[in-house]
């Protein structure tokens, strides 16, 4: 079977309108493309689930929020649907039985339904473990908007019971669930950006500077060098110190969390 499917183009945020896309011929289907094109679409569509693979394992092991990619998701549910219906056509008319193509491509779509449906189910978790972090409007730009419903009423909920259940009986004055009064007194749950992670280098991320800011309880390291990260390396480094490599739009592909 052919692939149909464009490249892939535009911001992280910025959706682009497509044409319905061909995964899978149903019977009967004529020809559409040359041998060329067929290629060329087979390859941008192996670069969409590359970045399907990429968004998913990032979003898995970084400990903040990712921007979410809305073209991503809307390219991969367009095809996704497409060959649900595809093969259930080919199901209703007898002519998948015993036919190896069939199943593999039953088989991929059923992986690739589930990658994106954990991809959506990791940044949901992460939303309901630091919601009023994300509360913020600048952080909520790396949101959908879906994702921005969700996390007012889920915390709006939350906040709800908290205050029926003891917030009630405390003074006013003490209820409030975002006070922060230093870095070390906050009362909102955030993301440890200090978290150790270990990254892939896919693209020439030139040098970094660590941080000499120290964790609580753990003593800074006096005359940090600056790094520098080679391409196809992987690396065991704190978060925030290649954070603004799957944040950015601009460096988006460099770093890769494995």
């Amino acid at each position: 079977g052919q692939t149909y499917f464009l490249p892939a183009q535009g911001h992280i945020n910025q959706p682009v309108q497509r044409p319905r896309q061909r995964l899978y011929h149903r019977p009967g289907d004529k020809p559409m493309a040359s041998q060329e094109e067929e290629v060329d679409e087979e390859e941008s569509f192996k670069e969409e689930v590359d970045r399907l693979i990429r968004r998913h394992r990032n979003e898995k092991y970084a400990p903040e929020l990712l921007p979410y990619d809305k073209e991503m998701v809307h390219n991969i549910s367009e095809v996704l649907h497409f060959v649900a219906e595809a093969l259930e056509e080919y199901r209703s008319n007898g002519q998948a039985k015993d036919l190896p193509h069939h199943y593999l491509r039953s088989t991929e779509a059923e992986r690739l339904t589930y990658m994106l449906s954990d991809y959506l189910r990791l940044r949901l978790w992460k939303l309901s473990k630091y919601p009023l972090h994300y509360m913020d409007p600048q952080r909520q730009m790396m949101l959908s908007s879906a994702e921005r419903i969700w996390l007012h009423e889920f915390w709006d909920n939350k906040r709800m019971h908290f205050q029926h259940r003891f917030l009630a009986a405390l003074p006013e004055k003490k209820q409030a669930l975002d006070e922060q009064v230093d870095d070390n007194l906050d009362m909102i749950r955030r993301p440890q950006m200090d978290t150790h992670i270990y990254a892939r280098i896919c693209g020439d991320v030139g040098t970094i500077s660590p941080s000499l800011h120290a964790s609580p309880g753990v003593s800074s390291t006096p005359g940090t060098k600056d790094l520098r990260l080679f391409e196809g390396e992987t690396y065991l480094i704190r978060y925030k110190e290649i954070r603004k490599f799957l944040v950015e739009p601009d460096h988006d592909g460099k770093v890769e969390l494995v």
